[in-house]
């Protein structure tokens, strides 16, 4: 490495590390990125153990990716590069640094990508926003739960987010179309990175809730594992009775909710079910793509 190119990496690296300075290093400690797919569908004819509810269950909590995508495209109108508030002055110049070192590491090892050369992009994918399409994998799995006659596909999602031995990874948001309440007075919940610090936010929904509602989160310790919660709640109409109630049963829900937890692996397609719902993940270890891949890995076999 030459003289310019040694200070370049050096002044990147510092500022990674002023960036990251009094909180968790992500330059010192960088934990590794995975690209998570997920696909829910449901058993039509499938014997639910429904149970009945009054009202929905809350999910307000757990950060939404399409929600995190809206915050991250957004751009005010006429802002110059000085009306920038302080944490988007920080996140910029940790996306450039980030960028420089790997690019940086890549030309030191003189190795260009396998599968043809490099054509320009993001070298560092910017996590818990949602990605505008499954991979050939996960998106295989959807048509053919299409074109089946005893599944119903009704939702999927994808993202990037690095996930590290030890470090708490929060609950993202998991849900169909089909909106069964909102609350006008509530927003969105984002991830803390795209938490606004400036009014208007147009890009902000209110808070709904959904037919398919829930979240999932993976963490690692001696293995990585997925914890999956998710319900399927459809409205329902008051029942009249014969008797001298007026009504037997009151309006409200028919709810049927999966609930686990359980190892998982990197590259292979996990299946997750219960008599109503069923859930695929596909997690699977994120790659620069200025630095050629190995044929194999064997720490995500």
């Amino acid at each position: 490495m030459n003289k310019r190119l040694a200070i370049t990496a050096f002044g990147a690296l510092m500022v990674l590390a002023g960036l990251f300075s009094g909180q968790p290093s992500f330059a010192a400690d960088p934990a590794p990125v995975y690209r998570v797919e997920v696909v829910v569908f449901v058993y039509p004819g499938g014997a639910s153990d429904q149970r009945p509810s009054t009202s929905p269950v809350d999910f307000s909590a757990y950060p939404d990716t399409r929600a995190n995508a809206r915050a991250a495209a957004y751009q005010p109108r006429n802002r110059s590069a000085q009306a920038l508030t302080e944490q988007e002055r920080r996140r910029r110049a940790r996306d450039q640094a980030i960028s420089a070192v790997n690019a940086l590491n890549a030309l030191e090892q003189g190795i260009r990508p396998s599968s043809g050369p490099y054509t320009g992009g993001p070298v560092y994918p910017q996590p818990w926003i949602s990605l505008p399409a499954l991979g050939p994998d996960m998106a295989n799995a959807w048509r053919r739960l299409q074109d089946s006659v005893r599944h119903q596909p009704v939702a999927w999602r994808a993202w990037y987010q690095p996930i590290a031995s030890g470090r708490i990874t929060p609950w993202l948001r998991v849900t169909d179309d089909w909106r069964i309440g909102i609350d006008w007075l509530k927003p969105e919940a984002l991830s803390q990175a795209f938490v606004p610090t400036e009014m208007p936010v147009p890009y902000r929904l209110p808070h709904a809730d959904y037919r398919l509602d829930g979240g999932i989160r993976l963490r690692e310790r001696q293995f990585m594992h997925a914890d999956i919660d998710l319900i399927w709640q459809e409205p329902v109409s008051a029942s009249p009775s014969p008797l001298a109630d007026p009504w037997a049963q009151p309006g409200g829900f028919i709810q049927h909710r999966i609930t686990q937890s359980r190892s998982i692996r990197p590259g292979r397609l996990e299946y997750f079910d219960s008599s109503w719902l069923g859930v695929l993940v596909r997690v699977e270890r994120w790659r620069s793509p200025l630095v050629e891949q190995p044929s194999t890995d064997s720490s995500d076999q």
